[in-house]
């Protein structure tokens, strides 16, 4: 889905985004240091990629990153 919308938008910065989480090792793309977090009830990864990494589409690296094979 994602490559069709940039085969038709190649400059789609959301998918884009979307499509180097799914490529790249989110240890390089995120860093190497973290600090714990208790997610609270009611948060999602999206809300905790943009409070923390400053955007919110970086949700699905930060679930892998987590070792998480799902964003919920």
């Amino acid at each position: 889905m994602l490559q069709a919308l940039l085969a038709q938008n190649p400059r789609d910065a959301d998918a884009r985004t979307l499509m180097d989480q799914l490529d790249r090792d989110p240890k390089v793309m995120l860093g190497a240091q973290s600090k714990p977090y208790k997610v609270r009830p009611g948060e999602t990864m999206s809300m905790l990629a943009g409070r923390f990494l400053g955007d919110s589409l970086l949700f699905y690296a930060l679930t892998r990153y987590n070792g998480m094979e799902a964003p919920t």
